[in-house]
């Protein structure tokens, strides 16, 4: 929480010294390896107050993400990842008469308007990411300005005891969202249950500072390496569905620059080869470089449906059990702001950057890189390439799945995460 330290969070110092895996398989619920998931400690809660997180989106990828598992312990919250939030803008500014406004978790300055304490059944909105992101998110989102502040004192000083504090009131987010809605919220709400998961890791990166210097000078030993692709794309892929979106982007600087809009959608479900692709009328003036950048000509776009068709097919598209596979979190922000859904979401940007251990680029030279046949592009402009480079990835990566188990059998324990991903699976032999 940007208005009670300047980094709320620390990155992992990476695997133990004692057992030390070439790959940590991820729990795509809390984000912390599996290893230390922090799920079994979570402790949901009903609560009146509606909890909404605008987070960075460099504080997504943060190992140690606070914010998370207080979305993860209150069933009614919200968590956003993005720059600008327009389409949320859009909600509360329209909501009902009677609703009273949100109110934002945000240090004040000379003349806001600050509130102690208030009753409960209203939305708080909270900042997430380092003060400088924080602040970037604010300056963006014109709407969050006239919103009354919530203040909060602090009884006790920040317990992520790993690190000191800047200054005394310093918390993490989940510990600032537990002490807002400890003014917010009454009997039976309990905000030592919302911290379970938080205090829960902490006592694990104790565990591990103090493992570590005990084993510091000890021999190490390889563990027994497990399979580095999520459970997502280990099973059937009729279920998996590949998603990419092209947003009406104006330049930085502009009057538009703030606000892009998903204009050119596709889909395409792996197993049966099922695809959807609309073009979505523009709300605000198209782009001038749009076509340029998205090889789409600006007379299709200008044709396109209207974003509530988008929706409706979109529904008519998806089926009960579907997992979506993305490149980033730009497309699927965009389209989430529309109305679109998509859970569970694995990222294959973030999956292959662990896998290849550095920067992997554009979607396409990933695909090339790691041997990805030639894929087929059913889809028109720059979304129908990056989408047919993203399917193949995921396929590729299901296929090396399933001979994961196959090499570690055969005793193939020098092959890590990188060098199974980069040799490609050739079929088998037919039996004579």
């Amino acid at each position: 929480m940007p208005s009670h330290c300047d980094r709320e969070t620390t990155r992992a110092s990476g695997p133990s010294p004692v057992d030390e895996p070439s790959f940590r398989a991820i729990c795509y619920e809390c984000w912390r390896p599996s290893v230390v998931c922090l799920c079994h400690a979570v402790r949901p809660q009903t609560t009146r107050t509606r909890v909404v997180i605008l987070q960075h989106p460099r504080e997504r990828d943060v190992p140690i993400n606070t914010a998370r598992l207080a979305h993860l312990s209150l069933p009614s919250s919200e968590l956003h990842v993005g720059l600008v939030f327009e389409q949320l803008g859009s909600r509360f500014q329209s909501g009902d008469a009677g609703e009273p406004a949100p109110l934002l978790l945000y240090p004040g300055e000379p003349g806001d308007e600050m509130i102690q304490s208030v009753d409960g059944g209203r939305t708080l909105l909270v900042l997430d990411g380092t003060w400088s992101q924080a602040q970037q998110v604010y300056k963006r989102n014109p709407w969050l300005h006239g919103l009354p502040r919530l203040s909060i004192a602090p009884a006790q000083p920040s317990r992520y005891t790993l690190r000191k504090e800047p200054e005394a009131h310093c918390l993490s987010t989940i510990e600032a969202i537990a002490e807002a809605l400890l003014q917010l919220e009454e009997p039976p709400f309990d905000p030592e249950l919302l911290l379970s998961p938080f205090l829960a890791l902490v006592e694990q990166q104790e565990d591990f500072a103090a493992r570590f210097s005990a084993a510091r000078h000890h021999n190490r030993v390889r563990a027994a390496r497990t399979n580095p692709i999520p459970e997502l794309l280990q099973r059937e892929l009729d279920g998996v569905v590949a998603v990419y979106g092209e947003a009406n982007a104006w330049p930085r600087g502009t009057a538009l620059g703030p606000f892009p809009e998903l204009v050119h959608f596709a889909a395409e479900r792996l197993g049966s080869g099922e695809r959807l692709e609309v073009m979505v009328k523009p709300r605000r003036e198209l782009s001038p470089s749009f076509s340029t950048y998205a090889r789409v000509p600006a007379a299709l776009v200008e044709q396109g449906e209207p974003v509530s068709e988008l929706r409706q097919r979109w529904e008519r598209f998806c089926c009960p059990g579907d997992r979506f596979v993305t490149w980033g979190h730009f497309a699927v922000q965009l389209a989430a702001d529309e109305g679109l859904t998509f859970d569970p979401t694995l990222d294959l940007r973030e999956l292959t950057r662990q896998l290849l251990r550095g920067p992997v680029g554009e979607v396409e030279a990933c695909a090339e890189r790691i041997g990805c046949e030639s894929p087929e592009i059913w889809a028109v402009g720059r979304t129908g390439q990056r989408l047919a480079a993203l399917a193949a990835i995921a396929r590729q990566l299901a296929a090396q799945s399933a001979h994961w188990d196959a090499a570690m059998r055969g005793g193939d324990r020098g092959q890590d995460g990188l060098q199974l991903l980069m040799k490609r699976v050739e079929p088998s032999p037919p039996q004579l």
